[in-house]
């Protein structure tokens, strides 16, 4: 009920804005007829014009490659790293056979670490460059009412790009958390080899369910409003702004 009421007043200020934005070009004007011509062209332009053009427009100027460029990018760096440490990886055999080398282990242990936190690496850097990306055109589109009503109306409703960024933040974060599960469960076991993160130089004893941890994501009325409180305050200061701009034509 309160989001119901949160969502409900978002909408009175909305049209409330509309309202006191139409009764001070009125005022302004002679005649209805051109009054009401202003008012439509001005309301084209905010609410169809300006948030369905200018994002497009805006999002030109911070460019992100696009999803088959990073790929082959990913793709090309990953085969160079290949390359370079391929040969060496064998050098003391298999860590897959019986009673494996130790050094074995360590060589493909060091090799899948590397990796994988380069492939990390480039992942959250090419999300993040297109999260700063929508930020910056969400940005510039808040000169549309329409564009703040509906950011604020995604956030209280606990969808659209900020619920999104939100989610990322909360999986990076249960991600470090579960490698520092992993890495504190087997230095509880001293038969293991503590070489990270290789099935061959991990534990093999089991691990309680109830132990590992859950994933959990920020979510409520109150992470709601906290997400939507800009956008709900930069359409209230519009609102009481448009009001006050009317009784002053008015006079």
């Amino acid at each position: 009920w309160a989001r119901i009421g949160l969502i409900a007043a978002l909408s009175f200020i909305y049209i409330a804005m509309f309202i006191g934005f139409g009764l001070a070009i009125s005022s302004r004007m002679e005649g209805s007829s051109t009054s009401l011509l202003v008012l439509l062209l001005i309301w084209v332009v905010l609410v169809v014009l300006v948030p369905n053009t200018l994002g497009s427009v805006v999002s030109t100027l911070r460019q992100v490659p696009s999803q088959r460029e990073f790929q082959q990018r990913r793709e090309s760096l990953m085969q160079s790293f290949w390359n370079k440490s391929g040969d060496e990886l064998f050098k003391y055999g298999s860590p897959t056979q019986p009673n494996p080398n130790i050094k074995a282990i360590e060589l493909m242990a060091n090799y899948i670490t590397t990796r994988l936190e380069t492939e990390t690496r480039l992942d959250d850097g090419h999300l993040d460059a297109q999260f700063a990306q929508v930020q910056f055109a969400s940005q510039i589109l808040r000169v549309s009412p329409t564009a703040i009503y509906n950011y604020a109306m995604e956030a209280l409703a606990g969808t659209g790009f900020e619920r999104h960024r939100q989610f990322v933040n909360a999986a990076r974060r249960y991600r470090q958390q579960f490698i520092e599960f992993i890495q504190e469960a087997d230095r509880a076991d001293p038969d293991s080899f503590h070489i990270y993160y290789l099935k061959e130089g991990l534990s093999n004893k089991p691990v309680s369910f109830e132990a590992v941890p859950r994933f959990v994501e920020p979510s409520g009325v109150g992470v709601a409003m906290r997400s939507a409180l800009v956008d709900f305050s930069l359409l209230l200061v519009m609102a009481v702004a448009c009001f006050m701009g009317s009784y002053v034509a008015f006079l």
